[in-house]
């Protein structure tokens, strides 16, 4: 609470606002002020209500939550066609996302790995029934 306080929306320490506001979601979301702007860019967005500076938890406890803040979050930073084309990498996501390049070699890793994984799933068929 005293590292987080009285920065990007959140309060003195003892409103609890940096253990509240902490990383929470697929992609961490932290500050109030990202969960503020997180959720009505969410509600815009998808066309659902979502009030996440209300009720913080539901990026942990909640699947849809935590999934939707990742989308919202990418959608507000990045330009979707370049990402839908490639032509944003792992650095630069990394960077936007993370303010930087630690731990990249491990993401780049990690990246290969589900990527490869994707491939391999895009090529799956149905299994035909028996009849």
């Amino acid at each position: 609470n005293i590292i987080y306080a009285n920065n990007n929306g959140n309060g003195n320490p003892e409103t609890g606002d940096g253990y509240k506001y902490r990383g929470q979601g697929i992609i961490q979301l932290t500050w109030r002020a990202n969960y503020v702007k997180m959720s009505k860019v969410a509600s815009d967005l998808l066309g659902e209500s979502f009030d996440w500076a209300t009720y913080p938890e539901h990026l942990s406890t909640r699947e849809k939550d935590a999934i939707y803040s990742a989308v919202t979050y990418f959608y507000s930073r990045f330009n979707m066609s370049e990402l839908n084309e490639g032509a944003l990498d792992i650095v630069k996501v990394s960077k936007g996302v993370n303010g930087g390049e630690h731990g990249i070699d491990e993401r780049k890793e990690e990246y290969n790995r589900l990527s490869n994984i994707i491939f391999q799933l895009s090529e799956c068929k149905p299994k035909e029934e028996k009849r």
